[in-house]
């Protein structure tokens, strides 16, 4: 069996669950630049960086994954990115992040911990909302989903 280059056991915590995913490091620029575009099997990626920055990230070419963003060991922010999208930041500065591949066994096992946004979206219902705010809720979000719709059509 050949040992594939960079792969390591990167370990982080969410609302105190423990997490410990095989990742490929990416060093390189070419690595870094593409990332996970034209990926149809894909480990997790992992791109660090020396400095704190406020990087924006693209999902062209690339399928549905979720993005972690860390600094300094701490979780800034967690997204669930969708295809063919230009310009996605995190809420604050990060020094590392971890692309996960939504055909990864990581991918569900992280979402399940966590209330994950799409762009500002709630995916899980907060389980305190009454009846009535989660209709609310659920109308607003299938008005944005159509709203998204003709955005992305024009």
């Amino acid at each position: 069996m050949k040992k594939q280059k960079n792969i390591i056991n990167f370990e982080f915590k969410i609302n105190n669950k423990k997490f410990k995913i095989k990742t490929k490091k990416c060093e390189t620029i070419y690595s870094q630049i593409s990332g996970l575009m034209f990926k149809k099997n894909s480990p997790s990626l992992l791109f660090k960086f020396k400095k704190p920055k406020s990087l924006a990230i693209h999902s062209f070419f690339c399928k549905k994954f979720m993005a972690i963003w860390f600094l300094k060991d701490k979780i800034v922010d967690i997204k669930i990115i969708i295809p063919n999208k230009l310009s996605i930041k995190p809420k604050n500065k990060f020094d590392k992040i971890l692309e996960i591949p939504s055909d990864s066994k990581y991918f569900n096992n992280v979402r399940n911990v966590e209330n994950l946004t799409i762009y500002g979206e709630v995916v899980s219902e907060h389980p305190k909302k009454s009846p009535f705010e989660r209709k609310i809720a659920n109308q607003t979000s299938a008005f944005r989903q159509r709203l998204r719709f003709f955005w992305d059509f024009f």
